[in-house]
């Protein structure tokens, strides 16, 4: 079992964090380390086994970026699930439970936002009408259509 924080780190967050006591560093889960200080906020803290445990919806995964609501992912059924511009692999894997690959293959849409100028990505060239309809209602011209 190790110790995993909670915490928001340089005004972002908040994110989980590893916690090594012996070297008085935090581990993301990309394996970046960071020194431990005592002004860290700290939100939580529990014990795991992986930061596949841990409740990830306490993080800023699920938070939508307040400038554009529509970066996410678009279901196949056309359900949209709003997360940040670069935080759309981790929101697959820790609140999908699931893999990027996984979702691509199964045809949902990424979404990357109105101010990339690609607006969404399909990976299999093809949108169910459900996923054209939220695509309309989030404010995206569907290509083919006038």
């Amino acid at each position: 079992m190790a110790v995993f924080r909670l915490l928001v780190l340089r005004g972002r967050g908040p994110f989980w964090w590893k916690y090594d006591p012996k070297e008085e560093v935090y581990i993301d889960i990309y394996d970046t380390k960071i020194t431990a200080h005592p002004n860290h906020l700290i939100l939580d803290e529990v014990q795991s086994e992986s930061f596949g445990e841990l409740d990830w919806k306490k993080t800023a995964v699920v938070e939508p970026d307040p400038e554009d609501l529509s970066i996410g992912w678009i279901d196949r059924n056309g359900r949209h699930y709003r997360c940040s511009y670069e935080n759309h692999d981790m929101y697959a894997r820790f609140i999908l439970r699931t893999t990027v690959n996984e979702l691509e293959q199964r045809g949902w849409i990424r979404v990357f936002g109105k101010l990339n100028p690609s607006g969404y990505d399909i990976w299999h060239g093809f949108e169910s009408e459900y996923q054209k309809n939220t695509l309309r209602n989030l404010g995206y011209e569907i290509e083919g259509e006038e």
